[in-house]
């Protein structure tokens, strides 16, 4: 209970209940959209039953649901094991609070069949190495670390992908303060080098050109900055685009900077701190940092977990 709101590009992966979601007028969480969350512009005392096309399509694909699907499989492995049976009555227990009776025992029997053992197409991409190959990106390269300008610095990185990917995600951290933006959307906000955060964007990157905006702050001196973008294209190759001297910074913030047709033709380049054995300098570039894998967990168990979290007798409480 409490703590600050999730920010709009975690929606996807957060646990948190909805009422902690960001509500921006111009821009609804995808869950408060799909289930006809009522305007914020006015009182809306009783709820109105609706039902709506996307709300199965998001019980059904959205990446949310599909990890809850997973949670619940691993723990059925957990307590169940690999029989299939017991597999069964363990997820009726814990969906339901009863156990399954003998048509749907058999139906999920015939389901289940001798597949648990097969793997996730996720098992197949090995975990990367966060930070590999990524820098800390400064503006004056002729300064060191407490030389440098005190001043706000804005980083922007653009880059075009031939076709929307199935799945994205970017790593970043500051020394001291930074706001994100993902083709002109604001997405979240940190603090603090030692504390790296995690925004699942995957949905939100284009086929064609898309554009990173970082503004970096510190209230006691220069800041710093970090980050690391993982892509998966629909046909599983990896794409990694990491924090170098390649990305463009200036000092000046001009009107629409952050937007997605702004044009950094005459930002420079941004320059390259190198490692030190003082923090945060000593965090980049790591190369050693690799993200918990994803189990392996059988397919036909995290679809039938699936199927039982779509049953009508599950009960969401929001």
């Amino acid at each position: 209970m409490g703590g600050p709101a999730v920010a709009r590009a975690a929606e996807a992966q957060h646990p948190r209940r909805s009422i902690y979601l960001t509500l921006d007028r111009n821009d609804f969480p995808d869950m408060h959209n799909y289930f006809d969350g009522p305007s914020t512009a006015e009182s809306c005392a009783r709820r109105q039953t609706s039902t709506i096309p996307l709300q199965p399509l998001y019980l059904l694909n959205d990446n949310w649901m599909l990890d809850r699907a997973r949670g619940f499989a691993d723990r059925i492995l957990a307590t169940a094991g690999n029989d299939p049976n017991k597999q069964i009555i363990a997820a009726f227990r814990l969906a339901f609070a009863r156990d399954p009776d003998e048509k749907e025992r058999r139906l999920a029997l015939a389901f289940l069949g001798t597949s648990t053992t097969q793997p996730s197409l996720l098992a197949s991409i090995p975990p990367p190495q966060i930070w590999s190959s990524a820098k800390w990106i400064w503006n004056d390269a002729n300064s060191g670390h407490s030389d440098q300008s005190p001043a706000p610095r804005y980083f922007r990185k653009s880059f075009e992908l031939t076709s929307k990917p199935i799945a994205a995600e970017i790593h970043m951290t500051c020394d001291d303060k930074y706001t994100f933006y993902l083709n002109a959307r604001e997405i979240g906000s940190g603090e603090g080098w030692n504390t790296p955060q995690r925004y699942d964007i995957g949905r939100l990157l284009l086929a064609g050109k898309n554009t990173i905006a970082i503004k970096a702050e510190n209230g006691t001196g220069p800041a710093g900055f970090i980050a690391w973008l993982r892509i998966i294209s629909p046909d599983r190759h990896e794409t990694i685009i990491a924090s170098d001297g390649t990305w463009k910074v200036s000092l000046d913030a001009k009107a629409d900077w952050e937007g997605l047709m702004f044009s950094d033709d005459k930002w420079p380049a941004a320059s390259i701190a190198g490692n030190s054995a003082a923090p945060p300098w000593s965090l980049a570039p790591a190369g050693s940092i690799t993200p918990p894998p994803r189990k392996p967990l059988p397919l036909k168990l995290v679809h039938f977990c699936h199927a039982l979290l779509n049953l009508n007798e599950f009960v969401y409480v929001n």
